[in-house]
């Protein structure tokens, strides 16, 4: 698979990673092992792990998939949302270290102010804090989940940020306003959470996401045309939108995980970019019609 750097003074990655947020839920855990090994197999490498289970349960799933591969994968984990303390950040990466049974973090997004509630502590703090942690080799890049552009300016005086992690796919495109250009102003990769708009790009239907949809409708034929699914055409558009965007589609299913996969092999005729762009944008009336609006982004979903 193709590699990218993450960031310019980031580590090199696979072109495309796995969302891990689902992995804590349900009896799966010969399912997860065999995507985590899978994906492993065909070259991912990065690994997004955020957990939102008290327990830990999906990074012990991730960490005892991934096993001795250890040397394959790059380990994405995130802080919890809510308020932090300097004592609680510590705490809180030596738990995800001792669920993964890893001895280091790979890349360690912070969960932005914005994304939290009276942060106890403040942004610079909090990133001195995990800069520290890098010192002591328990993680080897910071990253920002859902910041604002002040508030990444912010943490990087402090600390090199390596990545952003937000919210990026064709029904939500707010990323491009400004703090995708921030990002790449100041060499600082995206991970894409939701590359598939939590279902709507995969082309199921439900009553939130109604069958009259224009991005869904135009997605499916322009799929048709090129003989390919949905999620596959939506993933290769955001693929196509710069070699600094690693999206990271989440899956606990091997089908859907090959599916995902084939989304590399797209190259998209510009005429299709086009049209998909103009679609998402809202110019041929899709905007907040589109059955799925804009939703705060204070948790993290693949």
């Amino acid at each position: 698979m193709h590699r990218v750097r993450l960031g310019t003074a980031g580590p090199t990655t696979s072109r495309l990673g796995l969302g891990c947020v689902s992995f804590g839920s349900g009896d799966n855990t010969c399912e997860i092992a065999a995507v985590v090994n899978r994906a492993l197999d065909e070259g991912v490498t990065l690994f997004d792990v955020a957990d939102p289970s008290a327990g830990g349960e999906g990074l012990q799933r991730v960490g005892r998939s991934v096993g001795a591969r250890r040397a394959d994968a790059l380990i994405a984990a995130h802080t919890r949302p809510g308020p932090t303390s300097a004592q609680a950040l510590v705490r809180e990466c030596e738990n995800t270290l001792r669920h993964l049974a890893m001895d280091h973090i790979d890349l360690y997004f912070l969960h932005a102010p914005e994304a939290v509630p009276a942060p106890a502590t403040p942004l610079e703090e909090q990133i001195g804090v995990l800069a520290g942690l890098v010192q002591a080799g328990k993680i080897r890049y910071l990253g920002l989940f859902d910041p604002t552009g002040p508030d990444l300016v912010r943490a990087h005086t402090v600390h090199p940020v390596t990545a952003l992690a937000t919210e990026y796919s064709l029904a939500a495109r707010q990323v491009e306003d400004d703090l995708l250009p921030l990002a790449r102003e100041l060499g600082i990769g995206v991970v894409a959470c939701r590359p598939l708009g939590s279902g709507l790009l995969t082309g199921r239907v439900t009553e939130a996401q109604p069958e009259r949809s224009p991005l869904l409708r135009t997605l499916r034929s322009l799929a048709a045309e090129l003989d390919i699914g949905v999620s596959r055409l939506a993933l290769a558009w955001l693929l196509s939108r710069g070699e600094d965007i690693v999206p990271v589609p989440g899956s606990a299913d091997p089908v859907h995980l090959e599916m995902n996969l084939l989304s590399l092999d797209v190259v998209l005729p510009p005429e299709v970019s086009r049209r998909l762009s103009e679609i998402s944008d809202g110019t041929e009336g899709a905007s907040a019609d589109c059955g799925h609006p804009p939703r705060p982004l204070a948790g993290h979903q693949s």
